[in-house]
């Protein structure tokens, strides 16, 4: 069954940020200090992600700001054989 890769772009790199993301999606993979993915378990909405990612939901929200997005099943560039590898598990 395909599952849904959702893409987190934060505003800036935050400390921390990775650990907790790998915490909460085991399934993940960063591509940079600001650039991740993650591959939920279970069907999710993306603000839901971004929720639990630990995105910051409003302006007293201390948490780093970022945009989640769904990703489709298209995909192209020039980037490392691990991030490609880890999106063609997401094909299967």
């Amino acid at each position: 069954m395909t599952r849904r890769v959702f893409a987190i772009v934060l505003n800036e790199p935050s400390s921390g940020f990775w650990d907790n993301l790998r915490k909460q999606f085991p399934d993940s993979y960063q591509y940079s200090p600001t650039f991740f993915l993650v591959r939920p378990l279970h069907p999710m909405l993306t603000k839901n992600v971004a929720a639990q990612a630990g995105i910051k939901t409003s302006q007293t929200d201390s948490r780093p700001s970022g945009v989640v997005y769904k990703l489709n099943a298209g995909y192209w560039g020039f980037a490392s054989t691990g991030l490609w590898e880890w999106l063609a598990d997401s094909d299967e």
